[in-house]
């Protein structure tokens, strides 16, 4: 069978989609050894900026996976019709998100202070 001139060949799929899944797993071990270092550090914040660090974390985690998703459905796309499709619904989506997640920041920084972060005055 013949391959198109933009067709990704298979065995470079099958490498690119091996390599985002091996880029993902070591990303995954950063997130926790980070979520840990973190976690430690946030017991000594005020409750508003542990709320938005907590917050922000969340936010860069799912951001990432989405990413990571992205990159594995790029890898598997079998035109270049595909892969601005893909490209587009992905910034649409990235859009949409970036705008909810300012939203919760700003959210939770405007919250008043807790009495726990006021008694320590």
């Amino acid at each position: 069978m013949m391959q198109s001139p933009f067709e990704m060949p298979e065995s470079l799929r099958d490498l690119t989609e091996k390599s985002v899944e091996q880029t993902r797993q070591a990303f995954e071990a950063f997130w926790k050894a980070s979520r840990a270092a973190v976690g430690s550090v946030e017991a000594a914040l005020p409750d508003a900026a542990r709320d938005a660090s907590t917050r922000a974390l969340g936010y860069t985690e799912a951001n990432m996976r989405a990413a990571f998703d992205h990159a594995e459905k790029l890898a598997r796309a079998k035109d270049p019709q595909e892969v601005w499709r893909l490209q587009s619904d992905y910034a649409k989506t990235l859009a949409e998100s970036i705008q909810e997640q300012m939203k919760g920041l700003g959210n939770v920084t405007q919250k008043e202070p807790s009495s726990k972060s006021s008694d320590a005055s």
